[in-house]
């Protein structure tokens, strides 16, 4: 299955790269419950002269022979600072010079990059209700404390002295006893596979008095691509042969069209199907732009009589006035410092005020946009999406094809800025 072709030279697909040893790079494979390393070479599928395919590995972290360290982003950017917070933990840990610091978005594989203990139901890659980093923080800069482990323990190695005797500075090995020092670079030219790297218990982690790097201002990773236009968003992705579809949906939760004027939107200009849903109406051509002129003409009868035409925003805050101006207990304490009562019983002066926030949709810049490309055999899938839950859009696909999700990739895309938008696309 062909690429698109604006992510030929951008995001070549992990699962057809050649890991070729000997070519001076070094992968750390750090997952959650661990790390794994092994020689690791630029993705180039025309190499030749290689017997050392790789298999279709994933990483959080790869330092090249000139030093160059890249994390890979498990979240969704969306303006938010995520993919440069997440990068910080590990960087952080493992004395990671942030100048050499590049970042990219992962694989979508939640067993390796999901965040761990979402709803206890496992690992998933989402981002949502500003967990990311809270949920990432302990295990990601665990990860990068085994890199730095991995770094010491083959400079020990080679130097033939006690791991306790090193130290890091920033992409730096130093042993002060020798007044020697190598760099994480050098280290990658000639770094071997550990085969027991340690747990790092979390007291074993920087104190916050040691963080170089967290708590301090880093520039943003993202900003720079986003200004110069470089930046991919699933908008730009072009498949060959693309079908393009838009989906006319109903302004109220629930209601479903109950008839539509077909036939002439059948007879528009480069429509070649409509598809009745029972949350809208679907429309498929060649050209994106035809589409949006025919969802324009479509005059949709919608149903009547789902429970969300009952919702009224100002009935439900009037219903919580009354709850709280009641006086009844039975809410749920969500956070208690200090006793709040006494405070005010004895306070000298009292200031009292009511503080309202109004029901906000909660809308997205860009059209909500996925690209899938199926196989001829309908049993598989390519996704490429800015979505805030990768590993449910390959849920999602794969429920629509009847096959088991491992037989679907996906690629992340930078989102739009977005506040709280549906999380599916």
């Amino acid at each position: 299955m062909k690429k698109p072709d604006i992510l030929d030279n951008h995001m070549p697909s992990l699962s057809r790269r050649r890991f070729i040893a000997g070519t001076g790079g070094f992968t750390f494979m750090i997952s959650i419950g661990g790390l794994i390393n092994g020689n690791w070479a630029s993705a180039n599928e025309d190499s030749e002269g290689s017997k050392n395919k790789g298999s279709n590995i994933t990483v959080w972290v790869k330092i090249d022979s000139e030093g160059t360290i890249t994390i890979l982003n498990p979240s969704a950017e969306m303006g938010q600072g995520s993919m440069t917070a997440l990068a910080v933990l590990i960087a952080e840990e493992m004395d990671a010079d942030w100048s050499k610091v590049k970042v990219e978005h992962s694989p979508i594989d939640p067993k390796i990059y999901g965040r761990p203990g979402w709803g206890g139901r496992g690992y998933h890659m989402i981002t949502v209700g500003s967990f990311t980093v809270s949920g990432y923080f302990k295990p990601l800069r665990q990860a990068g404390a085994q890199a730095r482990y991995v770094l010491l323990k083959n400079v020990s190695m080679k130097w033939k002295i006690p791991l306790t005797e090193l130290k890091t500075e920033p992409s730096m090995v130093i042993h002060s006893a020798s007044n020697r020092k190598i760099s994480y670079g050098e280290i990658a030219s000639f770094a071997e596979t550990i085969k027991e790297i340690p747990e790092i218990p979390e007291k074993s982690l920087k104190k916050p008095g040691e963080f170089r790097l967290i708590g301090k201002y880093v520039p943003r990773v993202d900003i720079p691509e986003k200004v110069d236009g470089s930046a991919i968003y699933s908008m730009d992705v072009n498949v060959p042969d693309m079908l393009y579809a838009t989906i006319l949906r109903t302004p109220v939760n629930g209601n479903q069209p109950e008839s539509f004027n077909e036939k002439e939107i059948k007879s528009m200009q480069g429509i070649q199907k409509i598809v009745r849903l029972k949350h809208g109406v679907g429309i498929l051509g060649k050209r994106y732009e035809n589409l949006i002129s025919a969802k324009r003409r479509l005059k949709v009868k919608w149903s009547k009589g789902a429970p969300a035409e009952m919702f009224d925003s100002e009935k439900i805050l009037e219903g919580y006035k009354n709850v709280v101006g009641s006086g009844k207990k039975g809410g749920h304490v969500l956070n208690q410092q200090g006793d709040a009562d006494a405070a005010i019983q004895n306070a000298h002066r009292i200031y009292s005020s009511d503080y309202f926030s109004d029901h906000v949709y909660h809308a997205q810049m860009e059209p909500l946009n996925a690209i899938v490309s199926v196989n001829p055999a309908g049993d598989g899938a390519e996704i490429w999406a800015g979505t805030q839950s990768p590993s449910g859009a390959i849920k999602a696909v794969a429920k629509l094809l009847g096959t088991n999700p491992p037989q679907n990739q996906a690629t992340s895309l930078f989102p739009w800025r977005r506040f709280w938008s549906p999380i599916n696309v």
